[in-house]
C-alpha cells in the first residue's frame, strides 16, 4: 500500500471518529436542554432559597469524553495525585486502575470554579511531554480544553464539565438532571465561600455531602439518603447534613453551614 492510500485511510478514519463524537455530543446536548428551561431553573432557585442562598451564578457546560474528564481530574490532583510529576510517570498505572476503568462507562460531572485546577493540569501535561508520552494529540487536546475553561473562568463564570461515555446509553434524563443540579450547587456553595476542601483535603466529603443533599432536595429524593448513608463517606456526610439542617429555616441553614465551615477553618 502506498503512502497516499495510507493517508486517505487515516483521513477517513479521523472523519469517522469526528462524526461519532459529534453524534454523542448532540445526544448529550439534547438531554441537557430540558434542564435549562425556566421551570427547571425555578426549581434550582427554590432549593437554593430553602438553604438560605440565592442562585445568581453564571456557568457554562462543557462536554467531553468520560475518559478525558477523569484524566482531567487526575491531572488536577484528584485520586491522591499529590505529586504531579510522579502522577505523570504513573499514568499507565492509573488508566488500568478500577477507579478509572470502572467509571468511564457512565455519565459524570465536575465543577471547576478556580484556575488552580487547570494550572495543575497544564503542569501535569508538561511532565508528560518531558517524559516523551507518545499520545501528543491527547496533550494538545487537553491543553486546548484547559484554555477554553480558563476563558470562561476569566469572565467570572464557573464551568461544569460533563464526561460522557464513548459507547452505550449516555444517561437517562433523570440522571443528567441530577448530575447537572449537583454540579450547579457545588458552584453555588463555592461562590458563597463554602469550600471545605480548601481548608484541608480531609474535609472534602463535607462539600460533596452538601452538594448531594441539595441535589437530592432538587430531585425530591431526600428520603433515599437514609438508605444510602453507608455507601461511602460522602453519603454519610450528606445524611449528617440532612439531619443537622432538617428543622431550620433557609437563613438558619445557611448560617449553620457557615458556622461549621468557620469552626473547621480554625482547627
Amino acid at each position: 500500500m502506498d503512502a497516499k492510500s495510507i493517508d486517505r485511510g487515516a483521513i477517513a478514519h479521523d472523519l469517522k471518529e469526528m462524526a461519532l463524537k459529534r453524534g454523542r455530543f448532540l445526544q448529550a446536548n439534547a438531554l441537557i436542554q430540558p434542564i435549562l428551561s425556566r421551570p427547571k431553573q425555578a426549581g434550582l432557585k427554590k432549593v437554593a432559597a430553602n438553604y438560605g442562598f440565592k442562585l445568581n451564578i453564571g456557568y457554562s457546560i462543557e462536554i467531553i469524553s468520560a475518559d478525558d474528564k477523569y484524566l482531567f481530574n487526575y491531572f488536577s490532583g484528584a485520586f491522591n495525585n499529590n505529586d504531579l510529576k510522579k502522577g505523570a510517570e504513573n499514568l499507565p498505572k492509573f488508566i488500568s486502575d478500577p477507579r478509572f476503568t470502572d467509571r468511564i462507562s457512565r455519565l459524570s460531572g465536575r465543577a471547576v470554579y478556580h484556575k488552580k485546577f487547570t494550572v495543575k493540569v497544564a503542569k501535569s501535561l508538561e511532565h508528560l511531554r518531558r517524559l516523551g508520552y507518545p499520545a501528543q494529540g491527547f496533550i494538545s487536546r487537553m491543553h486546548s480544553f484547559c484554555g477554553k475553561v480558563n476563558r470562561e473562568l476569566a469572565q467570572g463564570k464557573g464551568v461544569i464539565i460533563l464526561g460522557i461515555p464513548r459507547e452505550g446509553e449516555i444517561a437517562t434524563l433523570g440522571d443528567m438532571e441530577y448530575i447537572l443540579a449537583h454540579e450547579i450547587f457545588h458552584l453555588l456553595l463555592f461562590k458563597n465561600g463554602i469550600y471545605f476542601e480548601g481548608i484541608d483535603k480531609k474535609y472534602a466529603p463535607y462539600d460533596e455531602g452538601l452538594a448531594i443533599l441539595l441535589g437530592h432536595s432538587y430531585m425530591c429524593t431526600e428520603h433515599r439518603l437514609d438508605k444510602k448513608r453507608n455507601k461511602n463517606e460522602e453519603f454519610r456526610r450528606a445524611y449528617w447534613w440532612k439531619n443537622n439542617l432538617a428543622y431550620l429555616t433557609g437563613k438558619e441553614r445557611a448560617e449553620k453551614i457557615k458556622k461549621v465551615h468557620l469552626k473547621m477553618s480554625r482547627e
